[in-house]
């Protein structure tokens, strides 16, 4: 038997609170609730509750909290900063229960211990530290049931991560419940193979709608709900700070919104945190595809070779995971990336995009004629210039009126000379 503090609230008091507080989230409420309720009962479980920045993990980690009733609760949180601080996360995890380490075999208590740098040895044995860590928590689960949330973690340091991981997977009737939550499309990754996972989207318009107005004191307009869940991905952090930075005649309809909206500041720090770790191009090339936004690829590489940066840069954006490249299109990852990126970026920066992109439809277009004339069908014209076919019939028409031709073989007659070396 050892002493470990209670939970500060018991579940019927806070859970009701947690569970008002939460929008559209149902289905996750319900695991959470299901995941305690079988260690209640003696079995124990993990989860892990996985989804982007912003999404609401931590907020679905208070109501596991909220609900945990008479359970005992142990909580960490990983810290950026304390990455590189090997055992950082367990010491605070296992702080409230270092009075459970003297019911553990000699061995494990004295590696432990070590770890925590709470005994003079300096020696490490990873196998006993983490074996130790899956003994504390059993021991301090004996009197009762056992909440265990780790945060943010992704940015565990990886000693910690191993010992929990380690922990995890031989959980079996202890009566404890483990849930971690992490970001998904970080640089940093939390790698738990195993564990079942609870992916949290972004909420759909209803419930968007719902956390928009549930102060009841301002007027939305439904289309504006629509551009906004749309701009965000139903990110609940970006909605409620949208809501925040939007006048009220915005958010009536009265008055334009921005193109792209720009979100606030924390549901922009994740996306640009990935963004800056590009290279110089990669992030110059990324800048000029905000200010494109989503569509075919034509006019974006045309700006980037204007602009000298090329289209190579544009690989190094995809591999991070910030946007799709298929079939002659880019699409973003995620709108918010859009958003955050653009609005970061220095207006020279956005001014010298856009003006790259105007330019851009006349040397596409002269493509267009050259590939045409050299016998290319719309088709294989697009295939080559990243267009559909019904772009290519659509610049192609517009080079007919400018040059005063009106099929392909004229095409190729007025532009002979440039042509003929290519034949």
């Amino acid at each position: 038997m050892c002493a470990v503090s209670l939970a500060g609230k018991r579940g019927d008091e806070a859970g009701d609170a947690g569970r008002s507080a939460l929008v559209g989230r149902g289905v996750e409420q319900a695991r959470l609730d299901a995941l305690p309720a079988s260690a209640r009962e003696g079995r124990s479980g993990v989860v892990l509750v996985s989804g982007e920045a912003g999404v609401g993990k931590t907020a679905l980690l208070e109501y596991a909290a909220g609900r945990a009733g008479a359970m005992r609760v142990l909580r960490a949180r990983g810290v950026e900063a304390e990455s590189g601080l090997a055992f950082a996360a367990l010491d605070e995890l296992l702080r409230p229960v270092l009075s459970c380490l003297d019911g553990l075999p000699a061995r494990q208590a004295a590696a432990l211990r070590s770890a925590l740098a709470l005994s003079e040895s300096s020696d490490v044995d990873r196998f006993a530290i983490y074996v130790a860590t899956l003994g504390l928590l059993a021991a301090a689960a004996e009197d009762a049931p056992l909440l265990v949330l780790v945060d943010d973690a992704h940015w565990l340091d990886g000693s910690s991560a191993d010992a929990l991981v380690f922990a995890g997977r031989r959980l079996e009737a202890e009566g404890i419940a483990l849930v971690f939550a992490a970001r998904v499309g970080d640089l940093e990754e939390f790698v738990a193979p195993g564990f079942e996972e609870l992916h949290v989207g972004g909420l759909d318009r209803a419930a968007a709608a719902r956390l928009l107005e549930r102060d009841g004191a301002r007027v939305i307009a439904p289309d504006v709900i629509d551009r906004l869940t749309a701009e965000t991905a139903g990110n609940p952090l970006a909605l409620i700070e949208l809501g925040e930075l939007l006048s009220s005649e915005q958010l009536a309809g009265e008055q334009p919104l921005g193109e792209p909206l720009a979100a606030g500041d924390a549901a922009q720090r994740a996306f640009l945190r990935r963004a800056r770790a590009l290279s110089v191009p990669g992030y110059h090339a990324l800048v000029v595809a905000t200010a494109a936004g989503d569509g075919e690829l034509g006019p974006l590489l045309g700006a980037l070779e204007a602009l000298g940066v090329g289209a190579q840069p544009l690989a190094d954006v995809e591999a991070a995971g910030l946007v799709t490249i298929a079939d002659g299109r880019l699409t973003f990852a995620h709108p918010l990336v859009r958003s955050a990126v653009y609005t970061a970026a220095e207006p020279a920066e956005r001014r010298r995009a856009h003006r790259a992109l105007a330019d851009a439809p006349g040397e596409q277009r002269a493509e267009i004629a050259l590939t045409v004339a050299r016998g290319a069908t719309n088709r294989e014209a697009g295939a080559a210039l990243f267009l559909s076919p019904k772009t290519i019939e659509f610049h192609l028409g517009r080079v007919y009126r400018k040059l005063g031709v009106r099929s392909r073989t004229e095409l190729a007659h007025v532009l002979r000379d440039v042509v003929a070396p290519d034949r």
